[in-house]
């Protein structure tokens, strides 16, 4: 299967189930993510997402909802702001995120 280029965008975080969440979507240039779709996956989300604040971890999560055939990771600063330091950094992490545009090019 070819490549094909994907758009990276990057919505504004939400809080969901007493978590904050970076969003980040991927689509085709010429094939976006409908809004059916991704109201069907926020609403499916809090399904996923295990407890906030049970064993002390800042309660911070990222979401990728991604069209395409290929596949990815995505830690995305998470070790930087919130594992690293001497203390957690949430608000920095969700401040942190890559920059919209095209992927992969």
């Amino acid at each position: 299967m070819a490549f094909r280029d994907k758009e990276l965008r990057v919505p504004e975080p939400i809080t969901l189930a007493g978590r904050r969440i970076k969003r980040y979507h991927i689509d085709q240039p010429e094939r976006r993510l409908e809004a059916e779709v991704q109201r069907a996956a926020y609403d499916f989300l809090p399904r996923l997402l295990p407890p906030a604040g049970e064993d002390g971890t800042p309660a911070g999560s990222w979401v990728v909802l991604h069209r395409g055939a290929d596949t990815g990771a995505y830690l995305l600063a998470w070790i930087r702001h919130v594992l690293a330091p001497d203390r957690p950094d949430l608000d920095g992490w969700v401040a942190d995120t890559r920059a919209e545009g095209p992927v992969g090019s």
